[in-house]
Order: C-alpha cells, then sequence, then structure tokens
C-alpha cells in the first residue's frame, strides 16, 4: 500500500523547485495508492491533479482545493460522487473505467457552476437507460459528457421528461446495488480460500473493486522476491528500521549506534553534526543526505537520521561534510533559513561594523579649507575713510609738484 507523503508529493513537483505553497499542478498516476489524504492541506493552490490508474475507492480529502480546475481519477475503484462541493472553480471531472453505480449522485455537482465537462464512460451507470437525459436535466451548466457535446435539444426533451427519468434510473440503481452485493460476498469467498498449487489468476475473474486489489496484492507478492534480489544486489537492507511517521514526518533513527552531537555553532548561523565514526573507516562507506528538516547519515549500511523542527531548517545547498583529520570523525556544518545569533557574535559583528566604518572613513578624501584669522574679521572704519582719501590726494599732488632748486 503507498501513502501519500510530503516527500512524495515534493519528488513530483521538481517543476516547482520541490515548493507545496505555490504547487499548481501535480501528477501522482500509476502508484498503487489507496487513500486520498494531506493534499488539500499541503496544496491549496492545486489547479490541476492527476490521480488516474491507482486503487482509490473514494473522493476525499479535496474539499478545500479551492482552485481546482481538473480533477483525474480514471481508472481507481470509485463508486459514488461526492466530496466536490468545495472546489468552486471544478471545470473538467474524469472519473472514467470506475465503478460509479449510483446516478444520482452526481446532482452533488450541481453547486459546481463551473463545471463544463464529466467523464463516466466505463462505469455501470454509463449503461442505464436515460443515462444522458438525466445528467443533462440535473446539470444544466454542463457542455459535454463523455466527450460529446450534449444538444440543447437533448436537454429540454430530458427537462420535459425528468420524473419518469429519475423513477427509471433510481430503479436500476437498486437493481445494479443488490448484484454488487452479490459479487462482493462471491470476491470474498474466492480469496479468503488458502492458496492452492493452481495460480487463483489462471481462472477468469470479474472486474470489480476487490478484484483489482486482490490482483494488485498477488503482483507485488510475485514481484517482492525480485525487488529483494535486486536490494541485496545493490547492497540496500531489505528489513531495515522505519524512517517514516504515517503522516509523511522522519523519525529519529541511530541504527549506526554511534556517538553523535547535534548543536549550534559559536556564531548561531550554523547547526553542526558531529558523528564520533571509527578513525579508519573508509570514506567510500559514508554517505550523507542533507534536507531542510533532516540529515540522512549512512555508516556501512546503518542509518542516522535527525529530524529538525520548522524552526530549525536548515540550507542543503549551503551545507559541508568533511571528515576530521585527527579523530576521523564525521562533521556537517548546516546554515540555519533563520540563524539564532548568540551575544558573542552580535558583539563581534557591531565591533567590526564599527572598525569598517572608521576605516572607511579613513580612506575618504578629506577636504581641507582655508581658515581666516578670527582677528583679521572686523567692519571698516567708516569714519576714517574721508581723511585716508583726502591723505592719499595729497600724496599724490606733491608727487606731481616740479622740484624748485634753492638759491
Amino acid at each position: 500500500m503507498v501513502f501519500i507523503t510530503e516527500s512524495l508529493i515534493r519528488k513530483r513537483a521538481e517543476h516547482n523547485n520541490c515548493e507545496l505553497a505555490s504547487l499548481e499542478e501535480v501528477s501522482l498516476h500509476q502508484m498503487d495508492i489507496e487513500r486520498i489524504e494531506y493534499i488539500d492541506k499541503w496544496c491549496r493552490e492545486l489547479k490541476i491533479l492527476y490521480l488516474q490508474s491507482n486503487l482509490i475507492p473514494r473522493i476525499e480529502n479535496v474539499s478545500r482545493l479551492k482552485q481546482l480546475e481538473y480533477l483525474n481519477l480514471a481508472l481507481n475503484n470509485v463508486d459514488l460522487i461526492e466530496n466536490l462541493e468545495g472546489c468552486e472553480f471544478l471545470n473538467k471531472l474524469d472519473l472514467t473505467l470506475n465503478f460509479v453505480g449510483k446516478l444520482t449522485s452526481v446532482e452533488s455537482l450541481s453547486c459546481n457552476t463551473h463545471l463544463r465537462e464529466l467523464y463516466l464512460v466505463g462505469n455501470p451507470c454509463a449503461k442505464y437507460e436515460d443515462y444522458r437525459g438525466y445528467v443533462a436535466a440535473v446539470l444544466p451548466q454542463l457542455v459535454t459528457l463523455d466527450g460529446i457535446k450534449i444538444e440543447r435539444s437533448e436537454r429540454l426533451k430530458a427537462c420535459q421528461e425528468f420524473d419518469r427519468i429519475r423513477e427509471n434510473i433510481i430503479e436500476q440503481e437498486t437493481a445494479n446495488a443488490k448484484e454488487r452485493e452479490l459479487e462482493k460476498e462471491e470476491e470474498e469467498d474466492k480469496w479468503r480460500q488458502e492458496a492452492t498449487e493452481s495460480d487463483p489468476m489462471d481462472e477468469p475473474i470479474k472486474y470489480t473493486p476487490e478484484s483489482r486489489v486482490a490482483m494488485h496484492k498477488h503482483m507485488e507478492e510475485k514481484r517482492k522476491p525480485l525487488k529483494d534480489e535486486s536490494k541485496r544486489y545493490l547492497g540496500e537492507s531489505t528489513d531495515g528500521p522505519r524512517r517514516l511517521e504515517r503522516d509523511g514526518r522522519r523519525l529519529n533513527i541511530n541504527d549506526a549506534r554511534y556517538k553523535f552531537s547535534l548543536k549550534d555553532d559559536s556564531t548561531g548561523v550554523y547547526r553542526v553534526l558531529e558523528v564520533e565514526c571509527p578513525k579508519f573507516m573508509d570514506t567510500s562507506l559514508i554517505t550523507c543526505d542533507v534536507q531542510p528538516y533532516y540529515v540522512h547519515v549512512t555508516l556501512k549500511g546503518k542509518i542516522l537520521q535527525l529530524a529538525f523542527d520548522e524552526r530549525d531548517a536548515v540550507h542543503p545547498d549551503q551545507s559541508k561534510a568533511e571528515r576530521c583529520q585527527t579523530s576521523g570523525s564525521l562533521v556537517v556544518k548546516m546554515k540555519r533559513v533563520t540563524p539564532t545569533y548568540s551575544a558573542e557574535y552580535i558583539e563581534e559583528m557591531t565591533l567590526r561594523g564599527k572598525q569598517k566604518i572608521t576605516k572607511e572613513e579613513g580612506n575618504k578624501v578629506r577636504r581641507e579649507y582655508l581658515e581666516v584669522d578670527p582677528k583679521a574679521r572686523h567692519m571698516p572704519k567708516l569714519d576714517c575713510m574721508t581723511t585716508d582719501s583726502k591723505r592719499r590726494n595729497e600724496r599724490l599732488f606733491l608727487d606731481e609738484a616740479p622740484l624748485v632748486r634753492k638759491g
């Protein structure tokens, strides 16, 4: 059984830099998923969701996806249309090759005013008499059904005979429900028996949700030896410790049983993991994987995994792992997303900032100005200006006068 986890969606969101909050399209097809969960909490902006070719029996946990426009659930085990009222912008719904027998459940789509395309081909309800007329009358906003355009005359005729058509549909639903109960009992009796020498898959079986699940389990059992053999060939453990919680969160594991310490450095900018591995252990036997919310170290096939809280998230691309030359310990230095600066670091940076400012001021070209003696700054004496001009005129007169020789 495959569960929808955060790591799985991030892996499928590589086109969006593994970001979930802004993810608009994701494909989770052909993964043997048996339940829809957590998507409406992690990917609120999702517009296109591909879930075809899985083992999903029920439509659930999508009502919060207000922006969802296209939902593909073809080739699943869905038997009822429900829980889509919250998808306000749903434009296209594909339920091809499912097991929808209760056609009256399409009435729940009447509040999806933007719905234009609906695919129900391959479902038991698609074989009902007046199937197209009933859907056309119940969903007036629908433009195409099973890829065929709904004509105006077809809808008008169905609306006129709606009461008769609805009674006919309910009778066929009741008959189909009884048939399904018998099929379930037969399938349970068949698959409850112990395995015999003959392969149960060699016998012809009916196409039901139970048979699809049983077939999947049967194929998984056949593929398991091949998977185990390939893992042994690659040197991977087939029965290692569980690494994830049910909701996809990472567990803290120390299968390696080596002493380690995880703490912030003196600055509070980096988180430092030091693992006391043997001094002469070959570095090729050590692998390290740093992710925003966990660090995963493998030492000779043994796992050391430590999970972080959101406030302790790190930058994987700004992390560094190296071996100590003296002790051989593995030191992983990871830069925090939100640093917690220590008092010493703040004081040091403040001092460096002051020194830098002082240095920059010293490097600047200082402008020098001519200073005037304050004593020389005085107002001219106006009462002396006339006397000075008279003296100047007398001096000029004496200079121009001719010289007289004395007898």
